[in-house]
This record gives C-alpha cells, sequence and structure tokens, in this order.
C-alpha cells in the first residue's frame, strides 16, 4: 500500500511539473513550480519514512513475539503420574505390612507373595501369626516398591528424552528456553527422587533390623521363662 501511494505521488509531481510548464507558456498565472515539487518530494519522502518505519514495527513485533508468551513445553510431555518415583510416605506402606502382615501388602507385593509362596503362618493365631506373616512378607513389598519406581523411571526417561527431541526441532528462541529450563528442573527432580530411594533403602534396612530385633526378643524371652 505505501509502494503504491509513492509510486502515485511520483506520477502527481511529474504530472504538476509538466502542467505548470504548459500553463506558463500560455501565460496563465500558475503557482510556483519549484515550491510545488518540493512539496510532493516532501511528501514522498515523509511516505518512504513511513513505510521503513512499518517494516522495523513489524520486525520488532516478530522479535517480542519470538522472546515471550506461552509455548507449553514447560508442561509438554509431562505425566504427573510418573514424577514421583516412590510414594510421599513410602513407609506408611511397611508400617502397613508390620501391623496386617500379609493383608498389609500392596496389590503388586500380593501378587509377588502369592507367586512364591509355600509358608504364610496359618498355624499361628493372633499377633503370632501377624508377626510371622509380616517377616515373611515385608521383602515382597519392598521388591514391589522398587519395581513401580524401575516402571515410573522408564516411563519418565521416555519424556525427557522426547522433550529434548522437541526442543532440537525448534528454532524458536522461547521455546528453546522453556525446554531447557524443564530440563533443567527434571534434572533437579531426579536428584531429589535419588535421594528419596536412598532414605527408603535405609528405612528399610532399619526395618529389618528392628523385625530381627524384635525375633531374638521373642526367643530370649521363651528361653527366660521358667520351666514347669
Amino acid at each position: 500500500m505505501q509502494r503504491t501511494l509513492v509510486t502515485s505521488l511520483i506520477c502527481l509531481a511529474a504530472l504538476a511539473g509538466g502542467l505548470a510548464e504548459a500553463a506558463h507558456a500560455q501565460g496563465i498565472p500558475v503557482i510556483d513550480n519549484a515550491n510545488l515539487l518540493q512539496a510532493v518530494q516532501n511528501v514522498i519522502d515523509d511516505a518512504q519514512r513511513f513505510e521503513q518505519l512499518a517494516q522495523t514495527i513489524a520486525q520488532l513485533q516478530t522479535t517480542y513475539s519470538s522472546l515471550t508468551g506461552v509455548r507449553n513445553l514447560a508442561a509438554a510431555l509431562n505425566n504427573p503420574l510418573f514424577q514421583n518415583y516412590l510414594p510421599p510416605a513410602v513407609y506408611l506402606l511397611y508400617n502397613d505390612v508390620n501391623a496386617a502382615g500379609y493383608g498389609g501388602l500392596t496389590q503388586r507385593a500380593r501378587a509377588l507373595r502369592d507367586a512364591g509362596m509355600v509358608y504364610n503362618c496359618l498355624d499361628q493365631a493372633g499377633a503370632a501369626q501377624t508377626s510371622c506373616q509380616a517377616m515373611l512378607a515385608m521383602p515382597y513389598q519392598y521388591k514391589a516398591t522398587v519395581n513401580d519406581a524401575q516402571d515410573r523411571s522408564a516411563e519418565r526417561t521416555v519424556q525427557i528424552n522426547a522433550l529434548m527431541q522437541q526442543a532440537a526441532m525448534t528454532m524458536d528462541p522461547k521455546a528453546i528456553a522453556e525446554a531447557q529450563a524443564r530440563i533443567e528442573a527434571e534434572g533437579a527432580l531426579l536428584a531429589h527422587e535419588a535421594t528419596q530411594a536412598q532414605l527408603a533403602a535405609m528405612a528399610a534396612d532399619a526395618d529389618a533390623r528392628v523385625r530381627s530385633s524384635q525375633q531374638i526378643e521373642a526367643q530370649l524371652a521363651n528361653l527366660a521363662r521358667p520351666i514347669r
């Protein structure tokens, strides 16, 4: 549109110059030809500057859009089911087994226990049965918890790899920045999950030591009873 305006003004200037010369030749009073041409030239210059300004504004808008806004890469490929490798309170799983024996196992742990079960303390009753079942069932709860963590870890690795591939394919600076921030956040979360796994392993070891101590204590108590 600006180029059409400039072209029209140039044609107008040429026509005005020609008409002015013709009118002067016929003795008709006319306006100053030089002033008219200068005025038209000024309009042409202003139109060209306006066109350049419009191009500059459009370029700035493009640059601004590439650096601002939301590209949704921070939330892309982010399944919340895979965010935590371990339950927030994993120790509660172990407490349930200690409190209820076989009945305290999670579904996956119970399936593992059933697959290899030979003895389940059914010849005992009450607290003795619960303690016996807890001792035999707890390793299966540990294994189920680790298996769940491994499954989530594998799925999360797939997500991170897909995110990195998506970031590598874009030339949008804002999208790249979002992807980089997300990958850094994933790294921090992975470090946190590793710490949680270490703490869970320590809790499992401590629980095993407590149960072993309880068994020894029960045996010593039986030995200390007077024989009648």
